[in-house]
C-alpha cells in the first residue's frame, strides 16, 4: 500500500498544481497501462523485479494526475464555476455543517439544480453557504434547501495573519459562496443519508445540553469535545487551546475516534485472539465507531478518522498481527480515490501525518526508557505519543499557522488525559443523565473536570514564549521534513550518511532564516484592515508597525488587539506603535519611522492621504500611493478631481452606498485602481 499510495498521492499533487486538461491525460494513461499490464503478467526474476516496480509506480503517478483532473469540480462544465450557474434560485443538498449559532449557519452544499427561464436546469459543484437567522430550525446533513440568492467568488482578502477563507474553502475544492438572509431560504425536502438514523439522538443530546446545569463554558467544552460543535466556545477558550498546543482536542476527529477504538480494544481484549473472538470484537468496534460518527453529524474529519480506524479493525479481524503502516496508507489511498481534493484539506494532512508519526516513531522512542511505576509509565507513554505525532505535524503546522506552541508537550500530558476522561464522561453523562443521583454526580464531576481543563490550558497559554511567531516558506518545510527523516534514519535504521544529511539540512535552514530576516528588515507595507465598522490602518517599515485608527477607542477593543497581534506575528514585527487618531491633527507628529499631519501619513516607502467628511487634504500637485476614503456621506466632483493622481483609491468604513457607487464609477473613469473594503476585504500594499 505504501508503494501504491505514495506515487498516486504524488500524482494527485501534480494534478492540483499543474491543472492539466483531462483530454490530454487519458491517452497517456492508456499508453502507460499497456506496458504496465504486460510487466505484471510476464514472469519476473528476482533481479528484474525493480523494473516492474518502477513501471507500476509511474503508472500510479500518471493515474493520480488523471484521476484528480477528472474529479476536479472546477472542471465540471455544469459546476458552480460556470457562468450559467451564476444566478439563483438554487436547489442544494447539505453535505457538511461547518458551524451554527443563534444568528448564523455555515455549511458546505452540493448544487442540485438552478431555476432558469426555461425551467429547472441540473447543476453540479460544491459551494459554501451562510444562512442568517430565522424562526425555523437550522438544516441538517442531507436536507435539500431552496436558496433565492446569487453565487459569488470567494475573493475577500484577509487581514495579515487573519483567517483566510479563500484558502480554507479552496482546500475543500470550493471557490464560490452564497449568503442568504432569513427570507431567502427554506428547507425543501430531505435526501436520505446514513446519519439520519442518529438524527433524533443528536438533536435530543443538543437539547439536553442546553437545559443542563453545566456552566456555559463547561457546556461549550462538552459540545466541542463530544459533538464537535465549537460555536459556543468564546474567543478566550479557543485562543488558550491554540497557544497551549492542544487545539486538536477541540476538533472531533482522529483523537476522539482513536480514543473510542483504543478503549473498546482494551475492554474487549479479554475475548482472546481466536478468529471468532476477533470477528465479534471487530464488529462491535465498527458499530461503535460509525455510531459515534453519526451522532456527531458525520463531519468530514470524523468520517476520515472512522474510515481509517475501520481499516485497522478489519485488518485485526482477519489476522492476529496487523501492519498499521500498511493500513494507514490503504486508508489514505481509498480516501484519495473517493475524493482527490481531500489532499488539500489541512485536517487530512495533519491527521495522516500525526498517525504516521505515531506508527513510525512511537516504538523506537518508547523503547528508550521503561519506568516501573504505573503513573510514570503512563505519563511517559502519553509524552511519547504526543511527541511522535508532533514530530511530523510540526513543519506543516508552522508553515500554515506561522507559529509554534512551545509548551505543547507538558500541556498535552495533562490536557489530553483530562480530555480523554471528559470524552468518556460526556458519553456517560449523555447516557445516564436521567438516573437519579448518578446523573447529578456526573454533572458535578464533569463540571469540575472541564473547569480544570480550561484553567490548565489558560495557564499554559500565558507562560513565557508560549506561542512565538515562526515564519517559514514551503521550501523550508520540505528541508525540515528531510532533516526529520535523516535523524530517524540514523536513530532507527542506522544509516551511516544520515548525520551528514542532517548537518546539511541545519546549515541550509540557518541560511534560509538569515536571508528571510534580511528581506523582512527591508520590506515595507501599508494595510487598511478588513473592518467595515471603523477605520484602522497599519504601516510597516522593517520590523516596526505603526497603527492609526479613526478614534482612540477603536484600538482599545479586544477585537482590535487580537487583530494587531495576529498581524504582528505574521510579519515578525518587534515593535508596535499605537498612534490612535493623531493623524487628523494639523501639526507634524512622528510615530516611529512614520510622519503624520493634516490627514497625511508618510514613511520612507509610502505617502498616504486620508479623506473624510470632516477633512479633505489637498494633494499639493504631488503623487500619493493611496487615498483612503472613510466616514464620507457626500461625494462632489471637486473631491474626485482633486485625487486623480493617486496610485490607489481605498473605500474604507463609514461611506454611504451612493457615495461608494459614485467613487467606484469615477475611479473606473479615471483609470485608478479602486479597492472596496466592504466587498473585497483588507487592502494590502507591499514594497
Amino acid at each position: 500500500m505504501v508503494r501504491m499510495a505514495t506515487p498516486f498521492a504524488t500524482g494527485v499533487s501534480l494534478g492540483l498544481a499543474l491543472e492539466p486538461a483531462p483530454g490530454l491525460l487519458l491517452p497517456v494513461v492508456f499508453a502507460a497501462s499497456l506496458p504496465a499490464l504486460l510487466l505484471v503478467l510476464a514472469p519476473q526474476s528476482i533481479g528484474t523485479r525493480w523494473q516492474r516496480g518502477a513501471v507500476l509506480s509511474l503508472w500510479y503517478l500518471v493515474f493520480g494526475v488523471a484521476w484528480q483532473s477528472l474529479r476536479d469540480p472546477g472542471r465540471d462544465p455544469m459546476g458552480a464555476q460556470s457562468e450559467v450557474a451564476a444566478e439563483g434560485p438554487y436547489l442544494v443538498r447539505v453535505d457538511a455543517v461547518n458551524g451554527s449559532s443563534a444568528k448564523a449557519y455555515r455549511a458546505d452544499v452540493t448544487l442540485q439544480a438552478g431555476l432558469r427561464r426555461d425551467g429547472w436546469e441540473a447543476l453540479r459543484g460544491r459551494v459554501m453557504i451562510t444562512l442568517l437567522s430565522g424562526e425555523r430550525l437550522w438544516p441538517d446533513v442531507g436536507d435539500l434547501l431552496f436558496l433565492d440568492a446569487s453565487l459569488r467568488p470567494i475573493e475577500r482578502v484577509p487581514d495579515p495573519g487573519g483567517f483566510d477563507r479563500r484558502a480554507w474553502a479552496r482546500s475543500r475544492g470550493i471557490s464560490q459562496e452564497l449568503f442568504a438572509p432569513a427570507q431567502q431560504w427554506r428547507i425543501a425536502g430531505h435526501a436520505p443519508h446514513w446519519s439520519d438514523v442518529f438524527l433524533e439522538s443528536r438533536q435530543a443530546v443538543s437539547r439536553w445540553l442546553q437545559r443542563t446545569s453545566l456552566g456555559s463554558r463547561e457546556r461549550a467544552l462538552v459540545n466541542a469535545l463530544v459533538l464537535g460543535q465549537r460555536d459556543e466556545l468564546d474567543s478566550e477558550q479557543s485562543t488558550a487551546f491554540s497557544r497551549s498546543g492542544t487545539i486538536h482536542v477541540l476538533a472531533v476527529s482522529g483523537m476522539h475516534v482513536g480514543l473510542i477504538y483504543a478503549a473498546l480494544s482494551f475492554m474487549l481484549g479479554w475475548w482472546g485472539g481466536k478468529r471468532g473472538s476477533r470477528v465479534a470484537r471487530g464488529l462491535l468496534i465498527l458499530l461503535a465507531l460509525w455510531a459515534y460518527a453519526g451522532i456527531t453529524g458525520a463531519a468530514p474529519s470524523v468520517l476520515r478518522a472512522s474510515f481509517m480506524f475501520s481499516l485497522f479493525t478489519l485488518a485485526g479481524m482477519g489476522r492476529r498481527r496487523t501492519d498499521h503502516l500498511n493500513s494507514l496508507f490503504a486508508a489514505g489511498l481509498f480516501l484519495l480515490i473517493w475524493d482527490p481534493a481531500m489532499l488539500r484539506h489541512a485536517g487530512f494532512q495533519l491527521s495522516f501525518l500525526a498517525v504516521l508519526g505515531i506508527i513510525v516513531f512511537h516504538g523506537p522512542i518508547a523503547a528508550l526508557w521503561s519506568p516501573k511505576p504505573w503513573l510514570l509509565r503512563h505519563a511517559w507513554s502519553l509524552a511519547v505519543v504526543s511527541f511522535s505525532a508532533q514530530l511530523l505535524t510540526a513543519p506543516l503546522a508552522i508553515w500554515m499557522f506561522k507559529a509554534f506552541p512551545v509548551w505543547f508537550l507538558p500541556a498535552n500530558l495533562v490536557v489530553v488525559t483530562g480530555v480523554s476522561l471528559a470524552v468518556f464522561g460526556g458519553v456517560a453523562l449523555i447516557a445516564l443523565h436521567r438516573v437519579p443521583l448518578l446523573g447529578d454526580a456526573l454533572v458535578w464531576c464533569m463540571q469540575a473536570l472541564l473547569k480544570g481543563v480550561g484553567d490548565i490550558t489558560a495557564w499554559f497559554a500565558q507562560l513565557p514564549f508560549a506561542y512565538p511567531a515562526i515564519r517559514i516558506g514551503a521550501f523550508d518545510m520540505l528541508v525540515m521534513y528531510l532533516l526529520i527523516s535523516a535523524i530517524a534514519a540514523e536513530l532507527i535504521w542506522r544509516w551511516r550518511h544520515a548525520r551528514l544529511v542532517s548537518i546539511g539540512c541545519v546549515a541550509l535552514l540557518l541560511a534560509l532564516a538569515a536571508a528571510r530576516s534580511k528581506h523582512r528588515a527591508e520590506e515595507a507595507s501599508f494595510v487598511v484592515y478588513d473592518d467595515t465598522r471603523a477605520l484602522m490602518a497599519a504601516m510597516v517599515s522593517g520590523r516596526e508597525m505603526v497603527i492609526v485608527a479613526g478614534s482612540d477607542s477603536v484600538l482599545q477593543s479586544p477585537y482590535s488587539e487580537r487583530r494587531i497581534e495576529k498581524h504582528k506575528g505574521a510579519i515578525g514585527a518587534d515593535t508596535v506603535v499605537r498612534s490612535g487618531a493623531l493623524l487628523i491633527k494639523d501639526r507634524l507628529h512622528r510615530c516611529g519611522t512614520t510622519w503624520m499631519a493634516d490627514s497625511r501619513w508618510r514613511s520612507s516607502a509610502f505617502n498616504v492621504l486620508f479623506v473624510s467628511g470632516n477633512h479633505s487634504p489637498p494633494m499639493d500637485g504631488g503623487h500619493c500611493d493611496a487615498v483612503v476614503f472613510h466616514d464620507l456621506e457626500y461625494v462632489g466632483s471637486e473631491l474626485v478631481e482633486g485625487y486623480a493622481a493617486a496610485g490607489h483609491w481605498v473605500l474604507a468604513s463609514g461611506i454611504s452606498g451612493l457615495s461608494r457607487w459614485k467613487l467606484v464609477r469615477e475611479a473606473e473613469r479615471l483609470g485608478i485602481p479602486v479597492h472596496v473594503v466592504a466587498d473585497q476585504g483588507a487592502f494590502i500594499l507591499i514594497r
